[in-house]
Protein backbone atom coordinates (compact mmCIF):
# COMPACT_ATOMS: atom_id res chain seq x y z
CA UNK A 1 0.00 0.00 0.00
CA UNK A 2 1.00 3.63 -0.30
CA UNK A 3 2.87 5.46 2.37
CA UNK A 4 2.75 9.23 2.45
CA UNK A 5 2.37 12.20 4.75
CA UNK A 6 -0.49 13.98 3.03
CA UNK A 7 -4.03 13.46 1.87
CA UNK A 8 -6.67 15.96 0.84
CA UNK A 9 -8.91 15.45 3.86
CA UNK A 10 -6.11 16.45 6.25
CA UNK A 11 -5.02 19.34 4.05
CA UNK A 12 -8.57 20.64 3.73
CA UNK A 13 -9.07 20.66 7.48
CA UNK A 14 -5.92 22.78 7.80
CA UNK A 15 -7.29 25.20 5.19
CA UNK A 16 -10.52 25.72 7.09
CA UNK A 17 -8.74 26.22 10.40
CA UNK A 18 -6.53 28.84 8.75
CA UNK A 19 -9.47 30.90 7.44
CA UNK A 20 -8.89 33.79 9.92
CA UNK A 21 -5.27 34.06 8.70
CA UNK A 22 -6.46 34.26 5.10
CA UNK A 23 -8.87 37.07 5.94
CA UNK A 24 -6.22 39.01 7.86
CA UNK A 25 -3.75 38.57 5.01
CA UNK A 26 -6.22 40.12 2.55
CA UNK A 27 -6.37 43.27 4.69
CA UNK A 28 -2.57 43.44 5.09
CA UNK A 29 -2.10 43.10 1.32
CA UNK A 30 -4.03 46.34 0.76
CA UNK A 31 -1.26 48.34 2.43
CA UNK A 32 1.90 46.58 1.20
CA UNK A 33 3.16 47.50 -2.28
CA UNK A 34 4.64 44.86 -4.56
CA UNK A 35 7.88 45.29 -6.48
CA UNK A 36 8.10 44.42 -10.18
CA UNK A 37 11.76 43.43 -9.76
CA UNK A 38 11.02 40.84 -7.06
CA UNK A 39 10.17 37.30 -8.11
CA UNK A 40 9.36 34.33 -5.89
CA UNK A 41 9.33 30.76 -7.13
CA UNK A 42 8.15 27.56 -5.52
CA UNK A 43 7.37 23.96 -6.37
CA UNK A 44 5.75 21.15 -4.46
CA UNK A 45 8.83 18.95 -4.98
CA UNK A 46 11.57 21.49 -4.28
CA UNK A 47 13.88 23.38 -6.62
CA UNK A 48 12.59 21.68 -9.74
CA UNK A 49 9.90 21.40 -12.38
CA UNK A 50 9.08 24.10 -14.92
CA UNK A 51 9.61 26.78 -12.28
CA UNK A 52 13.34 25.99 -12.27
CA UNK A 53 13.56 26.32 -16.06
CA UNK A 54 11.76 29.68 -15.97
CA UNK A 55 13.89 30.96 -13.08
CA UNK A 56 17.09 30.05 -14.91
CA UNK A 57 15.93 31.85 -18.04
CA UNK A 58 14.85 34.88 -16.02
CA UNK A 59 18.31 35.08 -14.47
CA UNK A 60 19.84 35.15 -17.96
CA UNK A 61 17.46 37.70 -19.45
CA UNK A 62 17.01 39.95 -16.40
CA UNK A 63 20.17 39.77 -14.29
CA UNK A 64 18.91 42.56 -12.02
CA UNK A 65 15.80 40.65 -11.02
CA UNK A 66 15.61 39.55 -7.39
CA UNK A 67 14.85 35.81 -7.40
CA UNK A 68 13.82 34.06 -4.20
CA UNK A 69 12.92 30.39 -3.91
CA UNK A 70 10.49 29.36 -1.18
CA UNK A 71 11.87 26.21 0.45
CA UNK A 72 10.60 23.60 2.90
CA UNK A 73 13.91 22.40 4.35
CA UNK A 74 17.67 22.83 4.32
CA UNK A 75 18.15 20.40 1.44
CA UNK A 76 15.96 22.56 -0.78
CA UNK A 77 17.71 25.70 0.51
CA UNK A 78 21.08 24.28 -0.53
CA UNK A 79 19.71 23.43 -3.98
CA UNK A 80 18.42 27.00 -4.35
CA UNK A 81 21.78 28.48 -3.34
CA UNK A 82 23.54 26.21 -5.85
CA UNK A 83 21.32 27.67 -8.56
CA UNK A 84 22.13 31.23 -7.48
CA UNK A 85 18.71 31.94 -5.93
CA UNK A 86 17.93 33.30 -2.48
CA UNK A 87 16.34 30.54 -0.36
CA UNK A 88 13.54 31.63 1.97
CA UNK A 89 11.74 29.34 4.40
CA UNK A 90 8.23 28.95 3.01
CA UNK A 91 6.28 28.90 6.28
CA UNK A 92 8.33 31.58 8.05
CA UNK A 93 7.63 35.29 8.51
CA UNK A 94 10.35 35.90 5.91
CA UNK A 95 8.53 33.61 3.48
CA UNK A 96 5.30 35.50 4.05
CA UNK A 97 6.98 38.87 3.51
CA UNK A 98 8.90 37.73 0.41
CA UNK A 99 5.67 36.46 -1.17
CA UNK A 100 3.70 39.54 -0.12
CA UNK A 101 6.27 41.91 -1.69
CA UNK A 102 6.89 39.97 -4.91
CA UNK A 103 5.57 41.41 -8.15
CA UNK A 104 5.64 37.96 -9.79
CA UNK A 105 4.86 34.61 -8.19
CA UNK A 106 5.55 31.33 -10.05
CA UNK A 107 4.26 27.94 -8.85
CA UNK A 108 3.89 24.42 -10.24
CA UNK A 109 1.58 22.56 -7.87
CA UNK A 110 -0.52 25.03 -5.94
CA UNK A 111 -0.52 28.28 -3.98
CA UNK A 112 1.14 26.42 -1.11
CA UNK A 113 4.33 26.20 -3.20
CA UNK A 114 5.01 29.68 -1.84
CA UNK A 115 3.61 31.24 1.34
CA UNK A 116 -0.11 30.92 0.70
CA UNK A 117 -0.96 33.84 3.01
CA UNK A 118 1.17 36.27 0.98
CA UNK A 119 -0.32 35.67 -2.46
CA UNK A 120 -3.32 38.04 -2.25
CA UNK A 121 -3.17 40.61 -5.01
CA UNK A 122 -0.02 39.19 -6.59
CA UNK A 123 0.54 38.30 -10.24
CA UNK A 124 0.60 34.50 -10.06
CA UNK A 125 1.71 32.17 -12.86
CA UNK A 126 0.69 28.52 -12.49
CA UNK A 127 2.87 26.27 -14.67
CA UNK A 128 1.35 23.00 -13.43
CA UNK A 129 3.46 19.86 -13.16
CA UNK A 130 2.46 17.37 -15.78
CA UNK A 131 0.19 16.44 -18.64
CA UNK A 132 -3.31 16.16 -17.12
CA UNK A 133 -4.38 12.62 -17.99
CA UNK A 134 -6.21 12.38 -14.66
CA UNK A 135 -9.04 14.43 -13.23
CA UNK A 136 -7.63 17.47 -11.51
CA UNK A 137 -8.55 19.90 -8.77
CA UNK A 138 -12.31 20.63 -8.75
CA UNK A 139 -12.98 17.96 -11.37
CA UNK A 140 -11.92 15.40 -8.77
CA UNK A 141 -14.17 14.73 -5.78
CA UNK A 142 -11.21 13.89 -3.56
CA UNK A 143 -9.89 17.47 -3.81
CA UNK A 144 -12.64 18.85 -1.58
CA UNK A 145 -12.99 15.78 0.63
CA UNK A 146 -13.60 16.48 4.30
CA UNK A 147 -15.61 14.94 7.13
CA UNK A 148 -18.27 17.26 8.39
CA UNK A 149 -21.62 18.91 7.65
CA UNK A 150 -22.56 20.20 4.21
CA UNK A 151 -21.89 23.90 5.02
CA UNK A 152 -18.23 23.05 5.65
CA UNK A 153 -17.93 21.45 2.22
CA UNK A 154 -19.61 24.47 0.61
CA UNK A 155 -17.20 26.83 2.35
CA UNK A 156 -14.23 24.70 1.34
CA UNK A 157 -15.29 24.64 -2.29
CA UNK A 158 -15.63 28.42 -2.28
CA UNK A 159 -12.11 28.71 -0.85
CA UNK A 160 -10.78 26.57 -3.70
CA UNK A 161 -12.62 28.70 -6.25
CA UNK A 162 -11.24 31.88 -4.68
CA UNK A 163 -7.74 30.44 -4.85
CA UNK A 164 -8.15 29.51 -8.51
CA UNK A 165 -9.23 33.04 -9.35
CA UNK A 166 -6.15 34.48 -7.65
CA UNK A 167 -4.00 33.01 -10.44
CA UNK A 168 -3.29 35.42 -13.30
CA UNK A 169 -2.08 32.87 -15.86
CA UNK A 170 -2.28 29.11 -16.24
CA UNK A 171 0.31 27.71 -18.66
CA UNK A 172 -0.70 24.67 -20.70
CA UNK A 173 1.49 22.40 -22.80
CA UNK A 174 -1.16 21.63 -25.41
CA UNK A 175 -4.74 22.52 -26.39
CA UNK A 176 -5.95 19.32 -24.69
CA UNK A 177 -4.13 20.24 -21.48
CA UNK A 178 -5.59 23.76 -21.65
CA UNK A 179 -9.06 22.30 -21.91
CA UNK A 180 -8.50 20.18 -18.81
CA UNK A 181 -7.01 23.07 -16.81
CA UNK A 182 -9.89 25.42 -17.63
CA UNK A 183 -12.35 22.84 -16.40
CA UNK A 184 -10.37 21.81 -13.32
CA UNK A 185 -9.80 25.34 -12.03
CA UNK A 186 -13.13 26.79 -13.22
CA UNK A 187 -11.51 29.77 -14.92
CA UNK A 188 -12.26 31.71 -18.09
CA UNK A 189 -10.51 30.55 -21.29
CA UNK A 190 -8.39 33.71 -21.41
CA UNK A 191 -6.58 32.76 -18.21
CA UNK A 192 -5.23 29.54 -19.72
CA UNK A 193 -2.71 29.86 -22.55
CA UNK A 194 -0.98 27.18 -24.58
CA UNK A 195 2.66 28.24 -24.21
CA UNK A 196 4.33 24.84 -23.91
CA UNK A 197 5.63 22.97 -20.89
CA UNK A 198 8.90 24.58 -19.71
CA UNK A 199 10.07 21.20 -18.37
CA UNK A 200 10.35 19.93 -21.93
CA UNK A 201 12.89 22.60 -22.88
CA UNK A 202 15.66 20.35 -21.58
CA UNK A 203 14.52 17.47 -23.78
CA UNK A 204 14.12 19.72 -26.81
CA UNK A 205 17.61 21.18 -26.42
CA UNK A 206 19.10 17.68 -26.15
CA UNK A 207 17.29 16.60 -29.31
CA UNK A 208 18.90 19.51 -31.14
CA UNK A 209 22.37 19.09 -29.62
CA UNK A 210 23.86 15.54 -29.41
CA UNK A 211 26.62 16.82 -27.09
CA UNK A 212 24.02 17.94 -24.57
CA UNK A 213 22.27 14.59 -24.84
CA UNK A 214 25.54 12.77 -24.15
CA UNK A 215 26.27 14.97 -21.11
CA UNK A 216 22.78 14.26 -19.81
CA UNK A 217 23.36 10.53 -20.25
CA UNK A 218 26.60 10.72 -18.29
CA UNK A 219 24.88 12.69 -15.55
CA UNK A 220 22.20 10.03 -15.35
CA UNK A 221 24.84 7.33 -14.93
CA UNK A 222 26.42 9.35 -12.11
CA UNK A 223 23.09 9.87 -10.37
CA UNK A 224 22.32 6.17 -10.57
CA UNK A 225 25.75 5.29 -9.19
CA UNK A 226 25.25 7.73 -6.30
CA UNK A 227 21.90 6.05 -5.59
CA UNK A 228 23.65 2.66 -5.40
CA UNK A 229 22.50 1.41 -8.80
CA UNK A 230 25.34 -0.07 -10.83
CA UNK A 231 24.46 0.06 -14.53
CA UNK A 232 26.53 0.28 -17.69
CA UNK A 233 26.06 2.62 -20.63
CA UNK A 234 24.81 -0.33 -22.71
CA UNK A 235 22.08 -1.40 -20.29
CA UNK A 236 18.47 -0.69 -21.13
CA UNK A 237 16.83 1.49 -18.49
CA UNK A 238 13.10 1.32 -17.80
CA UNK A 239 11.65 4.09 -15.63
CA UNK A 240 8.44 3.39 -13.75
CA UNK A 241 6.94 6.42 -12.00
CA UNK A 242 3.58 5.52 -10.38
CA UNK A 243 1.12 8.29 -9.71
CA UNK A 244 -0.23 9.40 -6.33
CA UNK A 245 -3.54 8.00 -5.16
CA UNK A 246 -4.31 10.12 -2.08
CA UNK A 247 -3.05 7.40 0.25
CA UNK A 248 -4.81 4.49 -1.48
CA UNK A 249 -2.99 1.27 -2.27
CA UNK A 250 -1.13 1.06 -5.58
CA UNK A 251 -2.86 -1.62 -7.70
CA UNK A 252 0.28 -2.07 -9.80
CA UNK A 253 2.42 -3.44 -6.96
CA UNK A 254 3.39 -6.91 -8.27
CA UNK A 255 2.65 -10.29 -6.74
CA UNK A 256 5.45 -12.77 -5.91
CA UNK A 257 4.77 -14.62 -9.15
CA UNK A 258 4.99 -11.39 -11.13
CA UNK A 259 8.24 -10.45 -9.38
CA UNK A 260 9.83 -13.74 -10.43
CA UNK A 261 8.73 -13.22 -14.03
CA UNK A 262 9.87 -9.59 -14.00
CA UNK A 263 13.38 -10.47 -12.81
CA UNK A 264 13.65 -13.17 -15.47
CA UNK A 265 12.66 -10.73 -18.23
CA UNK A 266 15.11 -8.09 -17.02
CA UNK A 267 17.94 -10.63 -17.06
CA UNK A 268 17.02 -11.82 -20.54
CA UNK A 269 17.09 -8.30 -21.99
CA UNK A 270 19.96 -6.87 -19.97
CA UNK A 271 17.64 -4.22 -18.57
CA UNK A 272 17.25 -2.38 -15.28
CA UNK A 273 13.94 -1.23 -13.82
CA UNK A 274 14.05 2.11 -11.98
CA UNK A 275 11.06 2.71 -9.70
CA UNK A 276 10.67 6.39 -8.96
CA UNK A 277 8.00 6.91 -6.31
CA UNK A 278 5.67 9.88 -6.11
CA UNK A 279 6.75 12.63 -3.67
CA UNK A 280 3.51 12.25 -1.70
CA UNK A 281 3.51 8.48 -1.37
CA UNK A 282 5.54 5.39 -2.24
CA UNK A 283 4.08 2.02 -3.12
CA UNK A 284 5.10 -1.26 -1.50
CA UNK A 285 7.92 -2.22 -3.85
CA UNK A 286 10.52 -3.39 -1.34
CA UNK A 287 9.93 -7.03 -2.28
CA UNK A 288 10.79 -6.31 -5.91
CA UNK A 289 14.21 -4.78 -5.33
CA UNK A 290 17.31 -6.61 -6.44
CA UNK A 291 20.28 -6.53 -8.76
CA UNK A 292 18.24 -5.18 -11.66
CA UNK A 293 15.40 -3.39 -9.82
CA UNK A 294 16.20 -0.15 -8.06
CA UNK A 295 14.04 2.11 -5.90
CA UNK A 296 14.86 5.78 -6.39
CA UNK A 297 13.94 8.70 -4.18
CA UNK A 298 10.98 10.90 -5.07
CA UNK A 299 13.37 13.76 -5.83
CA UNK A 300 15.26 11.72 -8.45
CA UNK A 301 15.04 12.94 -12.03
CA UNK A 302 12.97 15.96 -11.02
CA UNK A 303 13.27 17.60 -14.43
CA UNK A 304 12.13 14.61 -16.49
CA UNK A 305 8.60 14.23 -17.80
CA UNK A 306 8.71 10.44 -18.10
CA UNK A 307 5.81 9.83 -20.46
CA UNK A 308 4.54 12.67 -22.61
CA UNK A 309 7.77 14.65 -22.34
CA UNK A 310 9.69 11.80 -23.94
CA UNK A 311 7.20 11.71 -26.78
CA UNK A 312 8.29 15.22 -27.83
CA UNK A 313 11.51 13.59 -29.05
CA UNK A 314 9.60 10.83 -30.88
CA UNK A 315 10.97 8.33 -28.37
CA UNK A 316 9.16 4.97 -28.28
CA UNK A 317 6.45 5.31 -25.64
CA UNK A 318 4.19 2.61 -24.26
CA UNK A 319 1.32 3.54 -21.95
CA UNK A 320 0.60 0.63 -19.62
CA UNK A 321 -2.58 0.82 -17.59
CA UNK A 322 -4.20 -1.56 -15.08
CA UNK A 323 -7.35 -1.73 -17.19
CA UNK A 324 -9.16 -4.03 -14.77
CA UNK A 325 -8.38 -1.89 -11.75
CA UNK A 326 -11.31 0.12 -10.37
CA UNK A 327 -8.88 2.83 -9.26
CA UNK A 328 -8.50 4.03 -12.85
CA UNK A 329 -12.22 4.84 -12.90
CA UNK A 330 -12.38 6.46 -9.47
CA UNK A 331 -12.72 10.12 -8.63
CA UNK A 332 -9.03 10.91 -9.08
CA UNK A 333 -8.38 9.14 -12.37
CA UNK A 334 -11.75 8.75 -13.98
CA UNK A 335 -11.18 10.31 -17.39
CA UNK A 336 -12.05 7.92 -20.21
CA UNK A 337 -8.80 6.61 -21.66
CA UNK A 338 -9.83 7.40 -25.21
CA UNK A 339 -10.37 11.09 -24.34
CA UNK A 340 -6.62 11.36 -23.81
CA UNK A 341 -5.03 8.55 -25.76
CA UNK A 342 -7.01 8.72 -29.01
CA UNK A 343 -5.73 12.26 -29.55
CA UNK A 344 -2.20 11.53 -28.37
CA UNK A 345 -1.89 8.41 -30.53
CA UNK A 346 -3.48 9.77 -33.69
CA UNK A 347 -6.84 8.07 -33.22
CA UNK A 348 -5.46 4.58 -32.61
CA UNK A 349 -5.41 2.54 -29.42
CA UNK A 350 -3.05 -0.07 -30.81
CA UNK A 351 -0.17 1.26 -28.69
CA UNK A 352 -2.12 1.04 -25.42
CA UNK A 353 -1.30 -1.98 -23.27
Amino acid sequence: MSTGGFNFAQGNLSKLLALPKYLLSVIVSWFVPRSDTKWVFGSGIGVAEGALVVARQLRLEEPDASISWLVANEEEAEAARNEGFVPVARESASGYWATLRAGRIVVTHGLGDVNRFGIMGGCIVQLWHGAPIKRLHLDSQVTTAISGPAPLRVMLRRMYLAGSRQVSLYVAGSPLAAERLRSAFRVAPGKVRVLGDPRDDTLASQAADPAKAERSKQQLQELLAAAGSSVSAQDMLILYAPTWRDGDADPAAPTKKEVTRLRKLLNQHGAHLLIRSHPLGAGAYEGVLGERVHLLGADFLREITPLLGASTRSSPTTLRLPSTSPSWDDQSSGLPLTSTTMKALGGSTSRLQ
